[in-house]
């Protein structure tokens, strides 16, 4: 077999560069490389005696084949020194009630990954068009901060935040007031805008999720770090610019007008349910005057065959009555 790549590993420091390790390919026409792009390109590599596990890329090399040389790369890497512990949420998700603190708004920070770029057997570097197994130019990538959308048992669904303002998003997005920035110590450092892009929805691992450095009170002390309980979180306000930014990202950019519509039709509909009551009671009230008239007619019935009896006109009779009635009253009122 021959060897065809060859990719070694520095530590850059004040002292100059340390080889890492190299790692050996025979009869490979190309291998990942970390990707170099505008923005600083952060990596994970174990070496062997390292605990340390987590690099930023400074610049690559690369070095065609000489004769019967392989192709050689050279990464240099820079050792990223933090003063706070990270403990993904995978970590700390076995401490009771840990599941409650990730809920819709929470900020969180997401390990999207890099896009790595190839190493050719030839001694070159290019795209990686056809590695369709790794993170594409227009996905999200790098590590940065996110908002929660929902927790499913086994993964999160977050929507990323850019510091560069998206010029396409229409409505699909909507920026982090300063001072919910200003409660992490890292993004509200930086005096940097940040906006939600919405139409980047995306389910993301335990693994990727960690919580960001932030300024927060624990048992009356205030600190500041990585706190596991993830104190920071949208107000209602933002909340309720992220429901409106997601829905416009699914196409729904009627329904805060359909919800106004519909709200309006609450007071109408409380005065048919009015109507329809006091339908229901006329009908009882109807059915009430008809079994009266039937009652009437079955007793006019009886008075008039005891009347034929007793040989008196019932019409007659009834006239007097009322006639005896009616001076009786007089008489009654005169006194």
């Amino acid at each position: 077999m021959k060897t065809t790549i060859v990719i070694s590993y520095f530590e850059v420091d004040d002292d100059g560069a340390t080889l890492l390790g190299q790692e050996t390919h025979e009869d490979i026409s190309s291998a990942l490389l970390p990707g170099q792009h505008h923005a600083r390109v952060f990596f994970v590599k174990e070496f062997a005696g390292l605990s340390h596990r987590r690099w930023e890329v400074l610049h690559v090399t690369c070095l065609g084949p000489q004769g019967a040389e392989p192709a050689r790369f050279q990464v240099y890497l820079y050792r990223i020194f933090s003063q706070t512990q990270e403990v993904y949420f995978k970590q700390s998700k076995q401490q009771p009630g840990a599941q409650r603190y990730l809920r819709k708004g929470t900020l969180v920070e997401v390990d999207y990954g890099h896009v790595p770029s190839l190493a050719t057997e030839q001694g070159t570097r290019r795209e990686v068009d056809g590695y369709n197994d790794t993170r594409q130019h227009g996905e999200m990538h790098k590590r940065r901060l996110a908002v929660v959308v929902n927790m499913t048992p086994n993964a999160v669904q977050v929507v990323p935040a850019t510091s560069v303002f998206p010029q396409n998003g229409g409505k699909t997005f909507f920026e982090i007031d300063p001072g919910t920035l200003a409660r992490l110590s890292f993004y509200g450092s930086s005096k940097k805008q940040s906006w939600v892009i919405c139409s980047m929805i995306e389910t993301v691992s335990f693994a990727r999720i960690l919580p960001p450095e932030s300024l927060y009170t624990e048992r009356g002390v205030k600190k500041s770090g990585r706190s596991v309980q993830y104190p920071v979180a949208l107000s209602s306000r933002e909340t309720k610019l992220l429901d409106d930014a997601l829905l416009h990202s699914v196409g729904v950019t009627d329904y805060a007008a359909t919800k106004a519509r519909v709200a309006n039709l609450y007071p109408q509909l409380r005065r048919v349910e009015a109507l329809e009551a006091q339908v229901v009671a006329l009908r009882l009230q109807t059915q009430v005057h008809t079994e009266l008239e039937e009652e009437f007619r079955v007793l006019r019935e009886v008075a008039e065959a005891l009347a034929n009896r007793a040989g008196l006109r019932l019409e007659q009779e009834i006239k007097e009555h009322m006639e005896i009635k009616e001076l009786l009253a007089a008489n009654h009122q005169a006194s």
